[in-house]
C-alpha cells in the first residue's frame, strides 16, 4: 500500500523534519510513504529548506515542491498531483507521529472494508474522536469528489468539510490505536509564532465560517455522491 503524506510548510525547517523523522522511526516498513512537502517562493526559510538532509529511509520516497503561496487548500491539492497514491493524508509542520506501525494498523482497517470510500482519522492527541483532524482518504475518493480539500476557503474549516462529508456518507472511522501530537499552540505545545499569525491573519476565520455556513447543501450533495460511489463500487463487485 502506498501512502502519500502532504504538508505545506512555511517557516519550520524543524518542524517540518521532526515530522519527517516521527514518521521514519514509527513505519513499519511494510508499506510506501511518499512525504511531499511545498514550500513558498517567498519563506524566508526556503534555502534552508533546499539544503535540508533528510535521513534517507528505502520506504520513503521524498519529494520537495516550491512555488508561488497559495492557501492551503490550494496547496494540498497540488500535491496531490505529485503522488500516484492508493491514500492520501494532510500532513502539518507542527504535528507527529508516536505510534510505532502505525501504517499497518491503518493497512488493516483498510484491508476488511468493504469499500475504498472510507475516511480514516487518528487520535491527534486534542480532540480525539470529535473530529477529523488530519483526514485520511482514498485516491478513489478523491476522483469522486474531484479534490482533497476545498479550495473556496482562505485558512480554515477544510478538514471539517471533509469530516462533514464523510459523516453524511457514514463513512467516517476513527482509529483510535494510532496516538499522533498536533503540537498546537492553542494547547500550549508551541510558540505562536509567524506561521499561526500569518493563517489567523485580519478577519479570514469569519469570512471563512460565513462561507462554511452557506455552503451545508454542498456538503449533503457531495455526501450523497459517495453514497451513490458505494453502491456502485459493491453491485460491480
Amino acid at each position: 500500500m502506498k501512502i502519500a503524506i502532504l504538508t505545506p510548510t512555511r517557516g519550520r525547517v524543524w518542524g517540518l523534519e521532526r515530522l519527517y523523522n516521527s514518521i521514519k522511526n514509527t513505519i513499519s516498513g511494510n508499506n510506501q510513504i511518499e512525504f511531499i512537502y511545498y514550500v513558498d517562493n517567498d519563506d524566508t526559510d526556503l534555502i534552508n529548506y533546499a539544503s535540508l538532509k533528510l535521513i534517507k529511509d528505502k520506504n520513503i520516497r521524498v519529494v520537495f515542491v516550491n512555488g508561488q503561496r497559495n492557501p492551503l487548500c490550494k496547496t494540498w491539492n497540488l500535491l496531490v498531483n505529485y503522488s500516484n497514491a492508493d491514500w492520501y493524508m494532510c500532513g502539518n509542520d507542527d504535528f507527529i507521529f508516536n505510534t510505532k506501525n502505525w501504517d499497518l494498523i491503518l493497512e488493516n482497517k483498510i484491508k476488511t472494508a468493504l469499500h475504498p470510500y472510507f475516511m480514516y482519522f487518528f487520535d491527534d492527541g486534542i480532540q480525539g474522536m470529535n473530529h477529523a483532524a488530519f483526514p485520511i482518504v482514498s485516491k478513489e475518493w478523491i476522483n469522486a469528489i474531484g479534490y482533497y480539500f476545498p479550495e473556496k476557503f482562505i485558512h480554515n474549516y477544510p478538514d471539517t468539510w471533509v469530516n462533514d462529508i464523510a459523516l453524511i456518507a457514514g463513512v467516517r472511522v476513527y482509529v483510535s490505536e494510532v496516538k499522533t501530537s498536533h503540537l498546537h499552540y492553542s494547547e500550549g505545545l508551541s510558540e505562536y509564532d509567524k506561521t499561526y499569525s500569518d493563517g489567523m491573519d485580519g478577519n479570514s476565520n469569519e469570512i471563512d465560517k460565513s462561507i462554511y455556513i452557506q455552503t451545508a447543501q454542498e456538503r449533503i450533495n457531495l455526501g450523497n455522491l459517495i453514497k451513490e460511489k458505494i453502491k456502485l463500487w459493491n453491485y460491480s463487485r
